[in-house]
């Protein structure tokens, strides 16, 4: 049996709080565990919804003749605004799919909200459920397709560098990575076909 290296708790008298060591070993450990691909999903979701909450805080100030946001700082080489602002900013008007300025003119970053929300919801279902992978792949597939469009219109059509949207392509690329690996071997299915 191998000895253990967690701290020994004994008695009413016992270490009210945590060695900082045994904190920071505990957390390099559950690095070294298998993170299941249902949680790889939550976490690109999260990040996917923190960078699209960001995007629309950026928009709403964009009017603002103050406001400097911190992606278009010379760090990043590059400036955020000038991508909002276009006319690729608000997608499916400039497509004229809607009407400019109606309700479901939705900017990137509104779309990026409920997208990412969606596919955090949906993972978090642990029952199977018809389609669920091809749906996740669909969905995850048109993300991919659609970032290497944007990845075009910001790199030859407006020029120009955006930090904010290329964090959206890694979400979407890595979403797309999850998705095939889902489709591939569903990881609901193995625990409905275990339990049995």
């Amino acid at each position: 049996m191998r000895a253990s290296w967690r701290p020994q708790l004994h008695g009413s008298n016992s270490v009210r709080f945590l060695p900082l060591w045994w904190v920071f070993a505990e957390g390099l450990s559950s690095l070294s565990r298998p993170m299941k691909r249902r949680k790889k999903v939550q976490l690109v979701a999260l990040c996917g919804i923190l960078i699209s909450a960001y995007a629309f805080y950026v928009e709403n100030k964009m009017d603002d003749p103050f406001y400097q946001p911190s992606c278009s700082s010379s760090w990043t080489g590059g400036n955020c605004v000038t991508v909002f602002k276009s006319p690729y900013g608000h997608i499916l008007s400039h497509w004229g799919l809607v009407e400019k300025s109606s309700v479901l003119d939705l900017s990137l970053a509104v779309s990026g909200l409920l997208l990412y929300s969606c596919y955090f919801l949906a993972i978090s279902v642990k029952v199977p459920f018809p389609l669920r992978e091809e749906a996740f792949l669909a969905v995850a597939t048109a993300g991919g397709f659609f970032s290497i469009y944007l990845l075009y219109v910001i790199k030859v059509i407006l020029q120009e560098f955006c930090i904010v949207c290329f964090s959206f392509h890694c979400c979407n690329f890595g979403m797309l990575a999850l998705a095939i690996l889902e489709y591939r071997a569903p990881e609901v299915g193995k625990t409905a076909v275990k339990k049995e």
